[in-house]
């Protein structure tokens, strides 16, 4: 099925408290701004012949600290300049079936289909043999920023296989700057636009900003689809930008928006900006049912833009409020944005409970302003908890490095059979002025640390910005150990980069 959409005029969003480009998906204070683009100059955009990776997927890294470039990683890298490539990174399961994981990576900043229409570029057997992308899927239109958020949809239409899904939160479609989270039914091969997605999922009103978050969340209610999650934090529901978050059953199919989801999450304060960041939680309370973790960057309660994240249980279903949260965790400081990234933690201690992280990449603490921190909260989880009373906290290590701007689980990287973590330092400096780092801790995790106290530390070049995406690449290689994913969208002056690496 091939969906039509109207050449409508779009709204640029722009940024208005970002602190580097790409680094941070978060919000200004002025209004829901999610793109910063003011360091970018369009280009021309990034073909799939531009798109390249420079080998097998490497040796694997066991120095504790060590730059990228001479760390034998993988490098997937972009031959015109403006495209931000590696602004977003994922695995995507086995996307084409030939037994081998397969990636994405983003570049929301592409003009190829109009200025700042974005792009998502697709990488199968794991880009461990790709001269060039596999599959590329362009933005129809400018400001639409396709591949802000993509990554393994789940199996939505039921047929054994993981489909793809590629965010494009400036999109037009229903209304302007309503946004869209469109879905592509693998196999995915050749060079697509949006236009040519199988389902789609579009925001209801003017500015809602739906798929500046979005995520497949497994089979919530228990039917046998997997389900997906979509962020709106532009949604007015609940105040002017209180935010939402609205969950789909699959099968996803057609075209639908968010008054048709199957529930919804909503904020109740002005600029609350619920949605902000969406994940899968794993199962937080042992009950056997998938849960879901919503950030909200504009949450006040503690102080001005602390943020604050909420764990939902599944099953899912109706209308509720971030008030009736299963776990409510908050932000410390004023404009900390705790929340601005989500993610499972895996289970880090081996007590049979997934654990959480959250980021609060604009934290201050003891190495300065906007230093940034990352907060593991140990499952299960119930009631209301300050990010002073996690388990473990990852500080920046100088200000303004931002730690936290992205955050995953990244698996059992060393093999002890505890799951481990990978925290997105884009403002580290320690490689040269915006290199940006990504720092690893090795399970099981409490306390609290630098991210100079990292089991391993990889680092950037300047203006590089890695970091500000992170993600595990699964296995790309079949030697049964998982790869990791960064994003560099700084690199090349703009253009963008992202790494794959192996660590022991």
């Amino acid at each position: 099925m091939t969906l039509q959409r109207s050449p409508l005029v779009l709204l640029a969003l722009s940024c208005v408290a970002c602190n580097s480009p790409a680094a941070f998906h978060g919000v200004g204070d002025d209004g829901v701004s999610f793109a910063p683009v003011e360091d970018f100059e369009p280009g021309q955009g990034v073909t799939t012949d531009g798109i390249a990776a420079d080998g097998l997927v490497p040796d694997r890294i066991s120095a504790q600290t060590t730059d990228l470039a001479t760390a034998r990683a993988s490098h997937i890298t972009a031959s015109v300049a403006a495209g931000a490539l590696g602004s977003a990174v994922s695995s995507l399961g086995d996307l084409d079936g030939d037994g081998h994981d397969d990636i994405a990576v983003g570049a929301w900043a592409d003009s190829t289909g109009g200025s700042l229409a974005g792009a998502a570029y697709v990488f199968t057997s794991g880009a461990n043999h790709a001269d060039a992308a596999d599959a590329v899927i362009y933005g129809d239109f400018a400001s639409d920023y396709a591949g802000w958020a993509l990554g393994a949809a789940g199996d939505v239409d039921g047929d054994g296989r993981d489909d793809l899904f590629v965010s494009a939160h400036g999109d037009d479609g229903a209304a302007d700057g309503a946004g869209a989270v469109y879905f592509f039914l693998s196999p995915v091969r050749g060079a697509l636009t949006l236009a040519d997605a199988d389902a789609v999922l579009r925001g209801a009103s003017q500015d809602d900003a739906a798929g500046s978050s979005a995520a497949a969340i497994g089979d919530v209610n228990g039917d046998g689809f997997d389900d997906f999650a979509v962020g709106v934090p532009g949604d007015d529901a609940g105040g002017q930008d209180a935010g939402a978050a609205y969950v789909f059953f699959g099968p996803i199919r057609g075209e639908q928006t968010t008054a048709d989801a199957d529930a919804r999450i909503h904020g109740k304060a002005t600029r609350q900006w619920v949605g902000t960041s969406v994940a899968a939680a794993g199962d937080v309370n042992g009950d056997g049912q998938p849960d879901l973790l919503v950030g909200a960057t504009g949450e006040s309660l503690v102080a001005s833009g602390a943020g604050a994240a909420y764990l939902f249980h599944g099953p899912l279903r109706g209308t509720v409020s971030t008030d009736v949260a299963a776990g409510r965790l908050f932000g410390a400081g004023s404009d900390d944005r705790f929340g601005a990234q989500v993610a499972s933690a895996g289970d880090l201690n081996r007590d049979g409970y997934d654990d959480l992280l959250v980021g609060a990449p604009l934290a201050d603490g003891d190495a300065g302003e906007d230093a940034g921190a990352a907060y593991v909260f140990l499952g299960p989880i119930a009631g209301s908890f300050s990010a002073t009373a996690a388990a473990g906290r990852i500080e920046g290590g100088a200000a303004g490095a931002m730690a936290g701007s992205a955050v995953a689980s990244a698996g059992d990287v060393d093999g002890d059979a505890h799951d481990d973590l990978v925290v997105g330092v884009p403002g580290d400096a320690r490689g040269g002025e915006g290199a940006g780092a990504a720092v690893f801790f090795f399970g099981p995790f409490d306390g609290n640390y630098s991210v100079d106290d990292a089991d391993v530390t990889l680092l950037g070049a300047p203006g590089d910005r890695v970091g500000a995406a992170v993600a595990t690449a699964g296995d790309l290689n079949g030697d049964s150990k998982d790869e990791l994913l960064l994003g560099a969208p700084g690199a090349a002056d703009g253009a963008g980069a992202a790494w794959i690496v192996a660590i022991d």
